[in-house]
């Protein structure tokens, strides 16, 4: 039970029933750490007391699937990422170069405009500095 009042901006709550546990965000730090990104992803893209049942149910499914996951778990939140932008209306563009508009069959046929090529470099960057590899010779440059 809710009791909702408009002057105020803090709500309060009397009752609720959990209807689903998902023990392993709360056990696993790491887990925990999706679980948490989610929600406040969530909180930063919506406005205030807007209802999305369709963002409720992907939040549910992350859950789930962080939850259910055997390994690789933390690319549930990039998925879950990925669907978010869809649902608000910001889809990004997986089938060509936002630069030059050429078509990407594959990661090896990967268009080779400056601007794709600085996305690619991007994260190879951030991935050998994420993981304390050698950084690649050169940063990315954006323009």
């Amino acid at each position: 039970v809710i009791y909702y009042k408009t002057q105020r901006e803090l709500q309060l709550l009397t009752q609720c029933d959990l209807v689903q546990r998902y023990p392993a965000l709360v056990e696993d730090l790491s887990r925990m750490e999706i679980g948490m990104g989610a929600v406040e992803l969530l909180h930063l893209a919506t406005e205030h007391d807007e209802v999305h049942p369709e963002l409720f149910h992907l939040t549910v499914d992350l859950f789930r699937a962080v939850q259910n996951a055997t390994r690789r778990h933390k690319n549930t939140l990039y998925a879950y990422e990925i669907q978010l932008l869809g649902l608000l209306g910001f889809k990004p563009s997986l089938r060509q170069c936002v630069s030059c508009r050429e078509e990407i069959e594959s990661f090896q046929s990967a268009p080779r405009c400056t601007g794709y090529n600085n996305i690619v470099k991007a994260i190879q960057y951030a991935g050998a500095k994420n993981r304390g590899e050698e950084l690649p010779s050169t940063e990315p440059v954006f323009v």
